[in-house]
């Protein structure tokens, strides 16, 4: 794999693959989502984001990243609480094993949306 930085952006050229992913560090990353780089990093030590890192361990962020940061956003603003954001992040990450709780807090916060 090979690594370029440029303008902020760091693109991931891998070469397996043949394909090009275009990443973003922090700063870049907070201008694209409109949040500030403080906030990513409070993000990242609450579990809703985890960045990618490169094996200089700066932090990197993937369009993935972008759009899991739209979702969080929308969570918030239907009245999602910091708490359950962990623990939906928690159980995104656990795959199938967590499908069930997962689908129980989103059950439960739909039933609180409906009752506002």
């Amino acid at each position: 794999m090979k690594l370029t930085v440029k303008l902020g952006i760091l693109r991931q050229i891998n070469q397996a693959k043949g394909g090009l992913k275009i990443s973003y560090r922090i700063g870049a990353f907070s201008k694209a989502v409109r949040i500030s780089e403080h906030t990513l990093r409070y993000y990242e030590k609450e579990g809703l984001i985890v960045p990618h890192r490169t094996s200089s361990n700066i932090r990197y962020y993937t369009e993935d990243d972008r759009l899991w940061r739209e979702y969080i956003l929308h969570m918030k603003e239907t009245g999602m609480s910091l708490q359950d954001l962990k623990r939906y992040s928690e159980l995104l990450r656990m795959g199938d094993t967590g499908v069930e709780e997962l689908t129980e807090l989103l059950i439960q916060h739909r039933k609180k949306v409906e009752d506002k």
